[in-house]
């Protein structure tokens, strides 16, 4: 068995104090591997980084909400930026990807209409209603200045 740790050339700590290697398999995995230290549970940091976001899904979660609350106008002007300068090239794969997809998305919306009728009529008689009160101030006092 090789007594270096993820290529770097660092003795094992086992093999550096003369005791016997021992195998372990990781949780995540199944592999087996060599621990570089007695603690060490997982083959390597994908398997512990897959787990970590497993285990502490909600922790991650809130951070994240946090974050986006706190740099919400930074993000915004990042995204902005982004969109501006790649306008076309997002259009273009947009366009490709439904082209690619019709018939799926043609399905999903009807199911989606089917399943929301009445929640969707309801709305576009708020809107027409909207629209209609618009047109009568319109129609008296004349378009805003």
């Amino acid at each position: 068995m090789d007594s270096s740790r993820g290529g770097f050339g660092l003795p094992c700590s086992a093999a550096k104090e003369g005791r016997p290697q021992v195998s372990r398999r990781c949780p995540h995995c199944r592999k087996a591997f060599e621990p570089s230290t007695g603690k060490q549970r997982y083959c390597g940091r994908k398997c512990y980084r897959a787990v970590y976001g497993v285990v502490n899904r909600k922790k991650i979660r809130k951070r994240k909400t946090a974050y986006r609350a706190a740099n919400r106008d930074r993000i915004h002007k990042k995204q902005a930026a982004y969109y501006a300068a790649n306008r076309e090239a997002i259009n273009k794969r947009h366009a490709a990807y439904y082209a690619a997809n019709r018939g799926g998305i043609l399905k999903r919306r009807a199911a989606y209409y089917v399943a929301n009728r009445e929640r969707i009529a309801k709305r576009d008689a708020g809107r027409y209603a909207a629209k209609k009160m618009e047109r009568k101030r319109l129609a008296q006092t004349g378009p805003a200045r």
